[in-house]
């Protein structure tokens, strides 16, 4: 009896943490007030390309890459320095080094996607962003 309880509190115990979504957190001032906001990315297990990104009280649902990859963080980014703004780049490796981002820019108001870049992008801050991309050869 007790060997049949343990194993089903184990049993729980993974089925539970299987099924929950994973998330990522970061607190950090995106606007240039001096003020931090919290950053959170919360990926759904179930759908792993799918995740909702909330910053402060807002959020905003979304996914990215296609259905069996995996959305694995987010990343601060400043496209431009002299905007004193900065950006959330999600991110997803896709299939095979098929890197793909989704950039968000954050108001107060609302977050706003501007950009979906694939391969390997660099933002120089100045306003640029150059993408490196595989030929095949």
């Amino acid at each position: 009896m007790l060997r049949n309880i343990f194993f089903f509190s184990v049993f729980l115990l993974t089925s539970t943490a299987q099924s929950q979504d994973y998330s990522f957190s970061e607190s950090i001032d995106l606007n240039s007030d001096n003020i931090k906001e919290l950053i959170t990315l919360n990926v759904d297990r179930e759908r792993p390309n799918h995740f909702v990104l909330k910053i402060n009280e807002i959020s905003l649902s979304d996914f990215l890459g296609e259905e069996g990859t995996e959305v694995d963080g987010f990343q601060i980014i400043d496209i431009d320095s002299t905007d004193l703004v900065k950006e959330v780049s999600v991110h997803n490796p896709g299939p095979s080094c098929d890197d793909e981002y989704l950039v968000y820019w954050f108001d107060e108001k609302q977050i706003k996607k501007v950009a979906h870049l694939s391969r390997w992008p660099i933002f120089k801050g100045n306003g640029d962003v150059y993408v490196d991309n595989w030929e095949g050869f």
